[in-house]
């Protein structure tokens, strides 16, 4: 069996500081790609059974898969620290995802 995988994976980040204010924004993509196949094409399949309870299996495998997953990310933090009295920040975010 021929275990084939191709993984990508790519971030862009932006920071911008302006008095009290922080806004981080972020984008991220990944793609995942599995493409198993068969070392021995055309070659017929057989199964035997062991003595153990497990089976043996030589010759060609079953089939070919080619399975693609892609992710697209949005992300934006908007921080605000100038608050007084007691209290820290205030934090909002808002993500987003599309597969």
């Amino acid at each position: 069996m021929n275990f084939r995988q191709n993984v990508t994976i790519g971030q862009a980040r932006y920071n911008i500081f302006n008095g009290p204010w922080f806004n981080e924004a972020k984008i991220d993509y990944s793609r995942f790609r599995r493409n198993p196949s068969p070392n021995l094409t055309g070659v017929p399949q057989r199964v035997f059974q062991g003595l153990n309870g497990g089976d043996y299996v030589i010759g060609g495998n079953r089939s070919t898969q080619d399975f693609i997953q892609k992710r697209l990310g949005f992300r934006d933090d908007l921080t605000y620290s100038g608050f007084r009295a007691g209290a820290s920040m205030c934090s909002r975010a808002a993500p987003a995802s599309i597969s």
